[in-house]
């Protein structure tokens, strides 16, 4: 029996990407490490489904084809029809054109708000931090918010609540790294969080 050239799905659609077969190019079209790339095109990890739209969504190939994972079946669009390298160059021209149109609201508008918000209530906490009161005044304001948000916008019970979670701790985590201090090298250099935001204008 033949050998098979690719064994994972994954390296069989790389094979139809261009210059974004290279495994370093690759991974950061789809927000993944090289290291990530080589470990699935080997079978070492597997694809969880997120990752498979994420994968859909930058190069238009059938997520479930993907999650199948089988690479004698030949990749298919979304469409459902045949997938070539020429259908990623048009798959890639119209998504250069229409991603603005695509853009979460929840990151078109939390984007700007939330960091700018996180930091401010990190700024109050740090200030008070030697008076339990205010502290407890603070905390006390964030709760009464969280609980009138609940009342204004309940979540359906129909709704995924493993997913929701899952997204609102991506959100955060985004959230968190935008407003770290953009210039990483500061960090581990001994310098402490106040040091850091000594030059922040607010």
């Amino acid at each position: 029996m033949a050998k098979l050239k690719y064994v994972t799905a994954l390296s069989v659609l790389r094979s139809h990407l261009g210059e974004y077969k290279n495994e370093v190019k690759f991974g950061a079209l789809i927000g993944k490490s090289e290291s990530w790339t080589k470990k699935v095109c080997c079978k070492r990890i597997h694809i969880n489904r997120d990752t498979a739209l994420r994968i859909s969504l930058e190069t238009g190939v059938c997520p479930e084809w993907l999650l199948a994972n089988n690479p004698q079946v030949p990749p298919k669009t979304v469409f459902g029809g045949e997938y070539t390298a020429g259908t990623f160059e048009e798959y890639r021209k119209t998504l250069k054109a229409s991603k603005p149109a695509m853009v979460d609201a929840l990151l078109a508008v939390g984007g700007d708000v939330l960091p700018d918000l996180m930091f401010q209530i990190s700024k109050h906490y740090h200030a008070h931090r030697t008076s339990s009161e205010t502290v407890g005044n603070i905390t006390t304001y964030l709760q009464s918010m969280m609980t009138e948000l609940a009342e204004k916008f309940p979540i359906a019970k129909d709704k995924n609540l493993l997913e929701i979670e899952r997204s609102a701790l991506q959100l955060c985590r985004r959230t968190s790294r935008a407003w770290m201090p953009s210039d990483k090298s500061r960090w581990g250099k001994g310098i402490k969080y106040k040091e850091a935001y000594s030059d922040k204008t607010v």
